[in-house]
């Protein structure tokens, strides 16, 4: 299949993150979880199957535009904590076990009895936002924050794309916004302390975006 691209507003760039087709909030479960300006700037959202696979299932109808890719997802999050554990270990800290438990989480690859500690943490967001070189926006009930790339590959200057997600507890499920229209939540605090240089300033490439969101949420 073609590889998804969607395109930047400011300058035609190709951006790989998946479109979603426009989709009525009419059948959104969790609606009154979402502010009212996050739902007047969504155009459609993508809701994976809940079997515990549904965060890498989502990262997966981002990246590949298929869900049903999320082994794929796993493996890769797998290997990059394997091969680069010190690249990752700072935003591990908060997790009992650190990167560890991370890497025995993404080692689950049964399509059955996937229970909790399996499920996709935010610790995996800032691997899958340096893979893809993505910066990544959650809005959750227990905060909405951006993951910027821990580092970039050789030749990458800028991010490839912004994927956003909301967290309702239990469950990821992808929005896609309007055009230039994404409200980005504050930059995750461990980014500044611990990215690579070769990202520096990459906060820079999304002024638009959170200008927008403070202007919308005026208290923070």
């Amino acid at each position: 299949g073609t590889e998804p691209v969607i395109h930047n507003d400011t300058d035609g760039a190709p951006w790989r993150v998946a479109r979603i087709p426009n989709t009525s909030w009419k059948n959104y479960p969790w609606l009154h979880c979402l502010e009212s300006y996050v739902q007047r700037l969504v155009r459609g959202w993508f809701n994976p199957i809940p079997d515990g696979h549904c965060g890498f299932r989502a990262i997966s109808q981002a990246a590949t535009g298929d869900q049903r890719n999320w082994p794929q997802m796993r493996r890769a999050v797998l290997e990059e904590l394997e091969s680069r554990p010190e690249l990752y270990r700072a935003y591990y800290d908060g997790i009992a076990n650190g990167i560890e438990d991370g890497i025995r989480r993404c080692r689950w690859a049964s399509t059955s009895g996937c229970g909790p500690f399996n499920w996709m943490d935010n610790a995996e967001l800032f691997v899958f936002a340096t893979l893809h070189s993505w910066a990544i926006v959650v809005y959750s009930q227990g905060g909405r924050y951006t993951v910027l790339p821990v580092t970039a590959p050789p030749g990458v200057t800028r991010p490839r794309g912004i994927l956003s997600l909301h967290f309702t507890g239990d469950h990821w499920v992808r929005l896609d916004f309007r055009h230039g229209q994404v409200p980005m939540p504050p930059i995750n605090y461990l980014w500044p302390i611990y990215h690579d240089p070769s990202v520096n300033g990459w906060d820079q490439f999304f002024l638009h975006e959170r200008a927008l969101y403070d202007r919308l949420n005026p208290r923070g």
